[in-house]
């Protein structure tokens, strides 16, 4: 409803309502005070932007813009590096966590969870919620397949993408 006001008001302060549509907004806006507020904000507003001329930009600017567009695109090195280390990061983070794995450093850390404890938001409580047994060994599987699952997509996002796209912008 408010959009549609202020559509009405923005095409009565351009001339573009005519007619009845015209008489009838006009009597609107003697009727309510809050819509003439509206009206002389977006009047003010109005007066503002016709009285203030655009600049265009110098030629010069424009044209050493435009002849250093390609360097954009060159300058794709620091996030392809970045990608290098971040790959790397995770890759010692994977064999860091491959190796406690396999020397059973989990191997025996479980922990049961138990929902009892817990204060629900509502007044009845449930009775004898069973445990949930939880596996260090399962929880370090989990985080280590997300971890590679991580590692593929840097991969192919900050070190393949930007390696194949200067090749191709190059012409091998």
């Amino acid at each position: 409803m408010k959009k549609e006001i202020d559509i009405l008001l923005l095409e009565f302060l351009d001339g573009k309502l005519e007619g009845s549509q015209l008489t009838l907004f006009k009597k609107q806006l003697e009727q309510d005070p809050e819509l003439q507020a509206r009206l002389d904000l977006f009047s003010s507003i109005h007066r503002s932007m016709a009285s203030q001329k655009l600049e265009e930009p110098s030629s010069k600017f424009t044209s050493g813009v435009m002849a250093n567009l390609h360097r954009a695109q060159e300058n794709s090195m620091p996030m392809f590096r970045n990608g290098l280390f971040l790959l790397l990061g995770i890759i010692t983070a994977l064999g860091i966590g491959i190796f406690f794995l396999d020397s059973g450093f989990f191997d025996y850390s479980t922990q049961l969870l138990s929902l009892n404890e817990l204060k629900l938001p509502f007044s009845t409580q449930l009775k004898n919620i069973p445990t949930i047994p939880i596996s260090g060994k399962w929880l370090v599987n989990a985080i280590i397949a997300l971890n590679l699952g991580l590692a593929f997509l840097i991969l192919d996002r900050a070190v393949l993408k930007p390696l194949f796209n200067k090749r191709t912008r190059i012409g091998y």
